[in-house]
């Protein structure tokens, strides 16, 4: 009877233990997000407490609203060019870290690669409107004195190249952490393996294709997830750089959620907006998830 009980209160105690952590959930994230999706088949401002029930009229408005298309496009753009830039980019970059570099240029490197990181998002926003300004900034003088022309709309003037710019931007920011994570997998990998691939005959360059990234590859798993959730998620960088424009070419779903909710007062359409942006991310989690179980 003893041991029973005992048992009983092994199952339990876990249970007991998270419940701070589950009510804190349910309050803050469970209940929001549950209040966003009733409300986002109605009509009604911020400052009223008329809500008016339109169904799914609002996401049929999304279908065809410009702004939706180019938010929605920019958000796929924004996660096919993070995958394709900063994993590869990132995971070399920890590769040099973890085996290409001696201990004394190794702090250094890091240093260099890092520093973006820890910046402050907003003092990073305005440095780069001062590299880009197309009178006075860097970026214009240097593309002068190779001898090319800087774009004559400015380089987050031109509706064609603005968010391209950006991106750049989020890249060099963002890609001291995808290193960090890369180096963090790179890190645990026995050092024997290494060691049998040189005895083979196996340079630099073949080890780090069949020994590093075989062994990272759950490590490529999550960062590539999390690299995609953060650009499906962008906002800062477009809000502060150009605010969604210009002529709304650098619209981002984060940005147009903004704009919908606190500058036109629609909040069951930015609630449609934000339940969609939801739909994507949990949707790649769910491939995340698959890819881990298949790895």
């Amino acid at each position: 009877m003893s041991r029973v009980y005992f048992r009983r209160n092994n199952q339990v105690l876990p249970y007991l233990f998270l419940t701070p952590a589950l009510v804190f959930l349910a309050l803050f994230m469970a209940y929001p997000l549950t209040e966003t999706v009733v409300k986002s088949f109605y009509a009604y401002d911020l400052t009223s407490r008329v809500l008016n029930l339109v169904g799914i009229s609002n996401y049929i408005e999304l279908v065809h609203d410009p702004m939706f298309q180019t938010a929605a496009k920019n958000a796929i753009l924004f996660v096919i060019f993070s995958v394709l830039v900063q994993i590869p980019l990132g995971t070399v970059l920890a590769a040099v870290l973890d085996r290409g570099v001696t201990s004394n240029a190794s702090l250094t490197f890091r240093t260099i690669i890092f520093s973006p990181l820890v910046l402050s998002i907003v003092a990073v926003g305005l440095l780069w409107q001062l590299i880009l300004d197309p009178l006075v900034g860097l970026a214009s003088a240097v593309v002068k004195a190779v001898g090319l022309h800087p774009p004559p709309l400015g380089w987050l003037g031109d509706p064609k190249i603005a968010i391209y710019v950006i991106m750049a931007i989020a890249f060099w920011q963002y890609i001291g952490f995808v290193t960090l994570l890369m180096f963090a997998g790179l890190q645990r990998i026995p050092e024997e393996l290494y060691q049998a691939a040189t005895l083979d005959g196996a340079g630099p360059i073949t080890s780090f294709w069949y020994v590093s990234l075989p062994m990272v590859q759950n490590a490529l798993i999550v960062t590539s997830l999390l690299t995609m959730i953060g650009a499906l998620r962008v906002f800062d960088f477009v809000y502060i750089l150009t605010g969604g424009g210009p002529a709304n070419a650098t619209q981002v779903p984060a940005t147009m959620i903004y704009k919908e909710a606190f500058f036109l007062g629609r909040m069951g359409y930015a609630n449609a907006v934000s339940v969609l942006l939801l739909l994507a991310t949990v949707g790649l989690g769910f491939v995340q998830i698959r890819f881990s179980r298949h790895s």
